[in-house]
C-alpha cells in the first residue's frame, strides 16, 4: 500500500494513501463471489451466478462495503507502522476506486507527546494537617445530636417561633404551566436555619399552627425552572404540623445510641478518628494537587490539538447537561482550563510512570477500587465487580490506577510541610472531602 505521511504540526500528521486498483478488484470480486452463494437469481443456481451478472445486480451495494473494508485495513496498517497515535480523524476519499483505477484518500492523526520529565523527585509539597481540632469534634458531636434528636409536639403556644420544625404543603399562585409545576407536599423546614427559599421562613414565623399563609419568594439565577429564574413568586403555604427538636444529652447513653462507643469517652475517640480519617483523605488530594501544579510549572510540552479539543468538549458537554438538570452555576471557562490542566497532568504522570518503570499490579487495582468506592459511597465489592464486568472499564481503571500509584510514589519521595487548612476549605474537612 503506497502512502505518504505529511507533518502538519508538532504532533499532527496527514496520511495520503493510494490503494492500487488490483487490491480493489480482488476484494470486489471476492465479495461478489461470496454473495453469489447466498442469493437467488432466476435462471441461476446458488454459487453459479456469473460474475458479470453479480456486478450488474449487486455491484453498487457491494462496492460500498468493499471501500469501507479497504479504508479500515489500510488505516490499520498506518496505525501499526506509526508510533504513539492517540487521535484518528475521519478518512476523506478523494478518488473512488474502480477495477482499473486506484482509490485515493487522506486521514489525519495525532501523536502522543514525547515527554522527558524533569524535577519530579524530592519536591517541596504542602499538605494540610490532619489533626482534629476541639471545634471540629464539638461540631461533629452537635451534628450527631441533631441526627438523633426527636421531633415532639409543642404545648403551651400556638404560633411559630425560631427553632420550630414546620411541615407544610405549598403551591405557586398565578397562571401558567411552569407555575402549576411549582408545588410540593410535606416539606420540612427549621425556622432560622436558612435552608428554605428566601421569604418562606419570614411568612411562617408568627403564623398560627394549622394556618394557610402566602409567602413571596425570590428565585435565584440557578433555579431549576429556567423561565422562573430571577423572579418573585407567591406561594401558598398550608401548615400541616409544628414541632420542636429535642436534643439528647451528651452522655454514655447517647454514645451507645450512636453505635460509636459504649461511653462518652469512646464516642469522642471515634469522632476524632472519623474526622482525622476524612481530613487525611482530603489532605492527600490537596498535596497531590500541589505536587502536580509544581510539576506542570517545570515541565512544558505541546498537546495534540484535535485530541485536546475532543476531550475538552466531551467533558464540557457532560457538565453543561448536568448544570442544566440541577440548575447549578457553570463557569465554562474555568471548567475548560481545569480539563486542559487535567489532561496535561495525565500525560506528564504517564511519562513519569514510564521513566520510573512503575507498573500496575492487581493489588494496585484493588487499592484503586477501594479509593473510588469511598468517593462513590458504595461497598468496595460492588464497585470492583462493576468495573471488572467490562473490558473497557477495566482498562480505564488500570490507567487511572497507574496515575494514582505514580502520584503516591512522588508523594513518598517529596518533602512534606504541614500547613493549616486552606481558608476556602475550612469546615469541609471533617464532614467530607474536596476532590
Amino acid at each position: 500500500m503506497p502512502y505518504q505521511v505529511e507533518e502538519t504540526g508538532a504532533l499532527s500528521r496527514l496520511a495520503k494513501v493510494t490503494v492500487p486498483a488490483e487490491d480493489f478488484r480482488r476484494d470486489f470480486n471476492k465479495a461478489l463471489k461470496s454473495l453469489s452463494s447466498r442469493v437467488k437469481l432466476s435462471g441461476f443456481r446458488k454459487g453459479k451466478i456469473p460474475l458479470s451478472v453479480m456486478k450488474r445486480n449487486y455491484g453498487p451495494s457491494v462496492m460500498s462495503d468493499v471501500v469501507d473494508g479497504l479504508l479500515r485495513s489500510n488505516i490499520d496498517t498506518i496505525l501499526e507502522e506509526a508510533e504513539r497515535v492517540i487521535f484518528l480523524g475521519r478518512a476523506e476519499v478523494s478518488k473512488i476506486p474502480s477495477e482499473s483505477e486506484p482509490m485515493e484518500f487522506t486521514v489525519e492523526f495525532e501523536l502522543r507527546p514525547q515527554i522527558d520529565p524533569i524535577g519530579y523527585l524530592g519536591l517541596d509539597v504542602e499538605r494540610p494537617t490532619t489533626a482534629a481540632t476541639d471545634e471540629e469534634i464539638e461540631a461533629q458531636l452537635s451534628a450527631l445530636r441533631t441526627q438523633h434528636a426527636t421531633l415532639d409536639p409543642i404545648e403551651g403556644r400556638t404560633t411559630i417561633e425560631s427553632g420550630d420544625v414546620v411541615e407544610f404543603d405549598y403551591k405557586a399562585l398565578g397562571e401558567g404551566e411552569q407555575l402549576e409545576q411549582f408545588t410540593a407536599e410535606a416539606v420540612q423546614v427549621e425556622i432560622g436555619a436558612g435552608e428554605a427559599l428566601p421569604g418562606i421562613e419570614d411568612a411562617l414565623t408568627g403564623a398560627e399552627f394549622g394556618a394557610t399563609v402566602v409567602a413571596t419568594v425570590t428565585l435565584g439565577e440557578n433555579f431549576p425552572i429556567e423561565t422562573l429564574r430571577d423572579t418573585d413568586v407567591e406561594l401558598e403555604l398550608v401548615i400541616k404540623s409544628v414541632k420542636t427538636r429535642n436534643l439528647p444529652e451528651l452522655d454514655d447513653e447517647f454514645a451507645v445510641d450512636t453505635g460509636m462507643g459504649e461511653t462518652l469517652e469512646e464516642l469522642n475517640t471515634s469522632v476524632r478518628e472519623q474526622i482525622e480519617g476524612a481530613k487525611a483523605h482530603s489532605a492527600r488530594h490537596i498535596a497531590e494537587e500541589n505536587l502536580v501544579e509544581t510539576l506542570l510549572a517545570s515541565n512544558t510540552f505541546e498537546l495534540p490539538p484535535k485530541f485536546l479539543a475532543e476531550q475538552v468538549e466531551g467533558a464540557l458537554g457532560e457538565q453543561r447537561q448536568r448544570a442544566a438538570t440541577t440548575g447549578e452555576a457553570f463557569d465554562e471557562e474555568a471548567a475548560r482550563e481545569q480539563r486542559v490542566s487535567q489532561i496535561r497532568a495525565e500525560f506528564l504522570l504517564m511519562s513519569i510512570a514510564e521513566k520510573e518503570e512503575i507498573k500496575v499490579e492487581d493489588a494496585d487495582l484493588k487499592d484503586y477500587f477501594a479509593h473510588q468506592a469511598q468517593h462513590a459511597g458504595v461497598p468496595v465489592e460492588m464497585f470492583e465487580r462493576y468495573m471488572r464486568q467490562d473490558g473497557d472499564r477495566l482498562r480505564q481503571a488500570a490507567a487511572s490506577a497507574l496515575l494514582e500509584k505514580t502520584l503516591t510514589h512522588l508523594i513518598t519521595q517529596a518533602s512534606i510541610t504541614e500547613t493549616e487548612w486552606p481558608a476556602d476549605l475550612a469546615g469541609e474537612d471533617a464532614g467530607g472531602e474536596e476532590e
